[in-house]
């Protein structure tokens, strides 16, 4: 017989991979900061609750998004995000940090005479591919400054967050917050305008409808309408003083409609 040869194809398939990037929100992002009061010292029983939260779609976040810390003396308490963000992919990732307004969250559980820190603090990471099977980030915090304008963004450095409360003895500050979403594109800042208005007031506790009072509390800017901030919509601090005391009042939130038949172009 004869021997005979035929062609044999060998494929070969690489695929790649990359780890995962496990970071330290204060150590690696610089997401920490201080809470400062000013009006009174830090006392037992007083808390304070800072929240981050994600403002890309599917962003990674920390186990728990919110820190609280319990001062009991002084004027001034850091604080700091420590659960690791774990980042699977290149990308850029935006974050919200904020104070959480309990007056606002759960109706009134604030500290007696203390006004809540409405500043915003937004957090960019860029995570890129090395191209060796590791990812890596660099990051940009700014602080939020708000204007006649809307948001003013400037940078801060890593570690700067900053809350400061103030206490007054006779008044207390909430800002209404709420959430705007969109799908089919990118939800762009100060491209959607919200107005609050007054619903008027009642005895508190009392069945009675609400009527209209030209005493109710509005913005202390006096500006009712504002912009969006990514999906953050959150009005200016209203101030309430001892002349609110035994009322009820109530508030109505609306997203401004640009033309007649509510369409956006």
């Amino acid at each position: 017989g004869t021997a005979g040869t035929s062609d044999i194809t060998v494929t070969f398939t690489n695929s790649y991979n990359v780890e995962v990037l496990s970071v330290d929100p204060e150590t690696d992002l610089g997401v920490s900061g201080t809470k400062s009061m000013t009006g009174r010292d830090f006392k037992t029983g007083d808390t304070f609750t800072f929240r981050i939260s994600a403002e890309t779609a599917g962003a990674p976040l920390p186990g728990n998004t919110d820190v609280t810390i319990n001062p009991s003396s002084g004027t001034e308490k850091a604080f700091a995000f420590v659960d690791d963000i774990t980042f699977t992919k290149p990308g850029q990732y935006s974050y919200l940090i904020q104070e959480i307004n309990p007056n606002a969250e759960t109706g009134g559980s604030g500290l007696a005479g203390v006004s809540y820190d409405g500043t915003q603090y937004r957090l960019i990471v860029d995570v890129a591919d090395n191209g060796d099977g590791t990812l890596a980030q660099t990051h940009e915090l700014f602080k939020g400054e708000r204007g006649a304008a809307g948001i003013t963004w400037t940078h801060v450095d890593d570690g700067a967050i900053a809350f400061e409360n103030v206490y007054h003895a006779e008044s207390v500050q909430i800002s209404f917050r709420s959430q705007k979403n969109l799908t089919g594109k990118t939800l762009e800042d100060n491209s959607y305008t919200f107005v609050l208005s007054a619903g008027g007031s009642r005895i508190a506790g009392s069945d009675a409808e609400f009527a209209e009072d030209p005493d109710q509390p509005m913005p202390d800017s006096g500006n009712a309408e504002i912009s969006n901030i990514g999906k953050s919509v959150a009005f200016d601090n209203i101030t309430f003083t001892q002349a609110d005391i035994g009322k009820e009042y109530q508030y109505f939130v609306r997203e401004k409609q640009p033309t007649e038949d509510g369409t956006y172009e």
